[in-house]
């Protein structure tokens, strides 16, 4: 790790995953330190990683994936899994540009989050995404692999609220002091999820962004952009903290606000 210490990584489990919590060299915010896994010959994968070390304060972005910043056009698992392997994986438009300028906005020492219901065996096909499309972040996906076709699918529609709070709720852990601000989609859980950790961590949560997505042929995509379902997810959160937006341009004045900044 940064060229001065071996951090040994315990052994993983039967879906192959080694999940351990170690104590690193410290460095200021802003930096990045590449580390380099020493693993048998011949062993393939990523074995390259990325370190990034933020400041205790400022702000932070959480984002979900499929159909926040990459098109999915579906909530059906199959379909998810089409967009990630078969087709070609393309941003919501004007999603990248947002984001690059809240980057700036926020400075670029600022953490972002790519927070998705999908398990580790994707991370390979949404990292490349994320780094051609979007800023630089940690990419948190499911502590479970799949064994099976059934249990990935499972993997990708079940439990979602419970996942990304009880996530949400370990980045909190990290940056509690932080200012942070939630990017989702109408598509599944994110409205209740972000409204739950709102409320479960008063101050922390500043803005809630969330894309109204109404391109997919989604059974009960009418019921979930009902104005009723978002005032549900929302209670008690404040009306200038969420935001329901279906052009990207309508976050640029939303985001300029909440921060006081503007580029």
């Amino acid at each position: 790790f940064a060229d001065k210490e071996n951090l040994r990584l315990g052994p993983g489990g039967r879906n192959g995953i080694s999940s351990d919590i170690k104590t690193v060299p410290q460095f200021e915010g802003g930096t990045v330190i590449s580390a380099i896994a020493k693993v048998p010959r011949e062993t393939d994968g990523i074995l390259h990683a990325n370190t990034f070390f933020a400041e205790p304060e400022g702000w932070g972005l959480i984002s979900d994936i499929d159909d926040t910043i990459k098109i999915t056009q579906t909530s059906d698992p199959i379909g998810i899994l089409r967009s990630t392997f078969v087709s070609d994986a393309t941003p919501i438009t004007g999603m990248p540009e947002l984001y690059a300028h809240i980057q700036k906005l926020i400075t670029p020492t600022s953490p972002f989050f790519y927070l998705s219901a999908s398990p580790y065996n994707l991370y390979f096909f949404l990292n490349a995404f994320r780094q051609k499309f979007y800023p630089q972040g940690t990419m948190i996906l499911r502590d479970a692999s799949w064994m099976n076709l059934s249990g990935l699918l499972s993997n990708l529609t079940l439990g979602t609220q419970e996942y990304k709070v009880d996530r949400m709720a370990k980045i909190n852990s990290w940056i509690p002091r932080r200012k942070m601000i939630c990017i989702g989609d109408s598509t599944q859980s994110d409205p209740e999820a972000y409204g739950e950790i709102f409320r479960k961590f008063p101050g922390w949560v500043h803005l809630i962004l969330i894309r109204k997505v109404t391109d997919i042929a989604a059974l009960g995509i009418e019921a979930k952009n009902e104005p009723e379902r978002f005032e549900k997810a929302f209670k008690d959160v404040p009306k200038g903290v969420w935001h329901v937006f279906e052009s990207p341009e309508e976050c640029y004045s939303l985001v300029g606000e909440v921060t006081g900044k503007s580029v």
